[in-house]
């Protein structure tokens, strides 16, 4: 039986090094020009304040229906689905504003005069101090784990060993931004714990 892994056991990592560590050079960069472009990661509701709509639909649309709708009342064009799309449930967000209570009620009033039967689900509102409080708390965390995980591996493993591990951990840190950012993924707590998962 044909193992179609097996090519891969035969690529000398060692000899092609350089080029291995060009590609990952590359991949860094793109993360940094993007960081710059869109002047930091996306965050979410969790970060920079607002609410976030839970909401179902019976009614044969797409999320295109539903973004249309949305962005007709000029508060927000974010909107994603929860779960399987078949189970047409949205979220959708609407960031922080001093007027924040009466854009929502719009965007409710927009659903249930454009779709047969709207069921909003819940709601779930963070304001601009709590969130900024979530944000440093969650920075705080990741900097005192990484400073912790830093600690052990200088103690733990010779200076060469131990450094080779920090320069990993940082690569691989890296390339996890690059990917959000490439993505466009939302900063929230779930990629914070996952953040601290590749820190542990």
């Amino acid at each position: 039986m044909y193992n179609f892994l097996e090519p891969l056991r035969k690529i000398d990592f060692v000899k092609r090094r350089y080029w291995f560590v060009a590609f990952s050079g590359v991949v860094i960069l793109v993360g940094v020009i993007l960081f710059i472009l869109k002047g930091g990661f996306k965050q979410s509701i969790d970060f920079a304040g607002g609410t976030r709509l839970e909401v179902k639909i019976n009614d044969s649309i797409t999320i295109e229906d539903v973004r249309k709708v949305i962005m007709s009342t000029g508060v927000t064009k974010e909107v994603t689905y929860l779960g399987d799309p078949k189970d047409n449930i949205f979220l959708i967000s609407i960031g922080v504003s001093e007027d924040y209570i009466s854009k929502v009620e719009t965007v409710k009033k927009a659903l249930e005069s454009s779709f047969k039967e709207v069921i909003f689900r819940g709601e779930n509102t963070v304001g601009p101090r709590l969130s900024q409080e979530f944000f440093r708390n969650a920075m705080l965390l990741s900097l005192v784990v990484g400073a912790l995980i830093l600690i052990y591996i200088g103690v733990r493993f010779d200076f060469i060993f131990g450094l080779g591990a920090i320069i990993a951990l940082v690569h691989d840190l890296l390339i996890s931004f690059t990917i959000i950012l490439l993505f466009n993924i939302e900063m929230d707590i779930s990629i914070i714990a996952a953040i601290l998962t590749i820190l542990g």
